[in-house]
């Protein structure tokens, strides 16, 4: 028996209705209360109520199953969406990194640039300070040799 499935049956000239919903009612030879007093005519009679019940209910559960898969499509496009943004902030983080990386080496390599501008500027300092220091004594020499020279 299918979910929602109704089956007249005649036996012993009385009308049976069986009604399953699902795995829950299972029904076999009964006949619910309410039917069970009711004649062949009453019954031929309520089929189409409980037709137009049952075309009501698998609508129902028609727009309930399309709203779910609208609502599931929904959460996986939004799934989709918040993993594509992950990987475009972690691959912004990595180029950021890459970034100050970077900065960090051009940093060291002006402090290097730096450091031997400085060592530069000393030696050249100490050469123009031995070449004047060279060349004071030379003049010293010179003066001291000439005022001897002159007596």
């Amino acid at each position: 028996m299918r979910l929602c499935e109704i089956r007249l049956k005649r036996r012993k000239k009385t009308l049976q209705v069986y009604i399953s919903i699902g795995c829950f009612f299972r029904f076999h030879n009964f006949i619910p209360v309410e039917f069970a007093s009711m004649p062949l005519e009453m019954l031929r009679d309520y089929v189409p109520v409980l037709q137009d019940q049952l075309d009501k209910t698998m609508r129902e559960r028609n727009y309930m199953q399309l709203e779910r898969d609208a609502i599931k499509q929904f959460a996986e496009i939004t799934e989709r969406e918040t993993e594509e943004f992950s990987m475009m902030i972690r691959g912004k983080e990595r180029e950021m990194e890459e970034m100050e990386e970077n900065h960090r080496v051009e940093i060291q390599v002006y402090a290097q640039r730096v450091k031997h501008l400085e060592f530069e500027h000393q030696n050249r300092l100490r050469e123009v300070e031995e070449e004047e220091k060279d060349e004071l004594e030379e003049v010293v020499c010179f003066c001291f040799f000439d005022k001897f020279s002159t007596f």
